[in-house]
């Protein structure tokens, strides 16, 4: 058993069946879709099925303590898994390009932390220790996948899982000899750069870490908020040819360019090699997330950004879509945002079947 699966649970038909119910004449995603159920054959069970997308869930919300966030990046996966199941088969649906893998889960890793957290900077210490032990996971599980020339899309957790995801996919596609300068780019749509200082791993500076080790190429962050930029960022960005942003005010409130081309434009920019694709859901207006914001782009205009992002003329370059900061709840807040596995969901689906029109 490889170190990763410790913290993995894979989805079995049997755990899938509490996630979805049946109706008479109808047939649902759920009952359709393979699952594996043979643990320790797992690339068995990936390499011989002819699904392209491996979706799969990182139930952890310490990348986001670990940046003085609110927990509940943890959540998002349970809420998810239902909507995903629940879908109906239709002709509109590629549901035999589909997996459902399964999710990691570490609150085996938060207990043991807990145990060594006796001061407020032992606390932030085990974070950020925990974060990259996180990501080292998740890494592993990544580069296998695209080693079996799989798609991952990742939902759930913090945004310290892009440094996981760029490294992931980087080392597999080194491995594979499809590029030589071990470097590959990311469209970030995010209301923050995520380019903080290199403090110890967390939520805020994941690209920036991919960055410095060498795993990113180009950065282009699509809808960061002025308000949210510090000026060292800034200064990196100013510095840095690599790093280029389109804020939400140029678009959205000075109207200084249309959200249609903010894209073209950041497409153009990353397309030139293989990309990432990820959307930080605390950009989209009154989702709950740790950094939630009541004013943002619309749930519609996400969706217009991902279903034009894989429809996209060089979309074969894209090789991982990953959707990050979402929450069902958040520490300290009373209100429970259940809607976020519908959401997820179909921002999943309306990116998939992008791609099968491409």
């Amino acid at each position: 058993m490889q170190l990763w699966q410790h913290y993995f649970g894979f989805l079995t038909t049997l755990k899938a069946q509490q996630y979805y119910t049946t109706r008479s004449g109808e047939i649902k995603l759920g009952q359709i879709i393979k699952y594996n159920d043979n643990k320790i054959n797992w690339e068995d069970f990936v390499s011989n099925s002819n699904a392209k997308y491996v979706i799969f869930g990182v139930e952890e919300s310490i990348g986001v303590k670990a940046n003085f966030g609110k927990s509940g990046t943890h959540t998002a996966w349970q809420s998810f898994l239902p909507n995903i199941l629940n879908a109906p088969i239709n002709d509109y649906l590629p549901f035999n390009d589909i997996i459902v893998l399964g999710s990691f889960n570490f609150e085996e890793l938060e207990i043991v932390m807990k145990r060594h957290s006796n001061t407020p900077e032992e606390k932030r210490n085990m974070l950020l220790q925990g974060c990259q032990e996180i990501n080292n996971y998740v890494v592993e599980l990544v580069c296998n996948l695209v080693l079996l020339n799989k798609f991952p899309i990742l939902i759930g957790g913090g945004h310290n899982l892009a440094y996981a995801m760029l490294k992931g996919v980087t080392l597999a596609l080194i491995k594979k000899m499809e590029i030589v300068d071990s470097k590959i780019n990311v469209l970030n749509i995010d209301a923050h750069l995520d380019l903080r200082h290199l403090e110890g791993m967390h939520s805020g500076n994941g690209f920036r870490y991919a960055l410095e080790e060498g795993f990113l190429g180009k950065y282009y962050n699509l809808g960061a908020f002025e308000n949210n930029i510090s000026q060292y960022m800034l200064d990196l960005i100013n510095n840095n040819a690599a790093l280029n942003f389109e804020t939400f005010e140029n678009m959205f409130i000075r109207n200084k360019i249309s959200p249609e081309l903010a894209l073209d434009k950041a497409l153009a920019n990353v397309s030139n090699n293989y990309y990432g694709v990820e959307l930080d859901v605390d950009i989209i207006e009154n989702v709950l997330s740790s950094a939630q914001t009541p004013i943002g782009i619309s749930t519609i205009q996400a969706l217009k950004w991902l279903y034009n992002i894989g429809k996209s003329s060089k979309s074969k370059y894209q090789v991982y879509l990953s959707l990050v900061e979402g929450a069902v709840r958040i520490d300290d807040n009373p209100f429970k945002f259940y809607d976020i596995g519908k959401l997820l969901s179909i921002f999943v689906l309306e990116f998939i079947k992008a791609k099968k029109e491409d």
